[in-house]
């Protein structure tokens, strides 16, 4: 009998035991549950977090989209723009060319006229000595028909 007390001593001590490890077993569950809600939570917020970057994400790729309609829009205005420039640039030139010309065959003739006229001028300051000195030559000859 001694031997079953010892062993009903030991199994009670084994049953205090496993009472121990049961409700240290019962505060880890306890604490994993509180772990689990609190994780639960924070998956919550994380939910919502991922949800708002989608939406974020969502309007920057619009924004993406609307700025590339921008920059293309702008591109063809762009090349609009140097056709026209390029246009204008030639329309000038062929212009300014047309007229240089023009004027340069103009001057040619204007100065060849002048010369001309230089020409004319020049025989006519000679023709005028000339008839001044006819014209005193005469004079001396109608006063020497009066003397005389």
């Amino acid at each position: 009998m001694v031997e079953v007390k010892g062993d009903v001593a030991e199994l009670k001590s084994d049953v205090a035991e496993l009472k121990a490890d049961i409700a240290e077993v019962k505060g880890d569950v306890a604490e994993l549950k509180s772990d689990v809600a609190e994780l639960k939570a924070d998956m919550v917020e994380v939910k919502g977090d991922v949800a708002e970057l989608k939406a974020d994400m969502a309007e920057v790729k619009g924004n993406e989209t609307e700025l590339k309609g921008g920059f293309a829009e702008h591109e063809r205005r762009l090349k609009e723009l140097t056709h026209v420039v390029v246009d204008l640039r030639l329309h000038v030139e062929n212009q300014t060319d047309k007229h240089l010309a023009v004027l340069a065959e103009n001057h040619v003739e204007l100065i060849n006229k002048l010369n001309m006229a230089i020409k004319v001028a020049d025989r006519s300051k000679m023709y005028e000595l000339k008839v001044d000195l006819l014209s005193e030559d005469v004079k001396k000859i109608k006063e020497a028909m009066k003397a005389g």
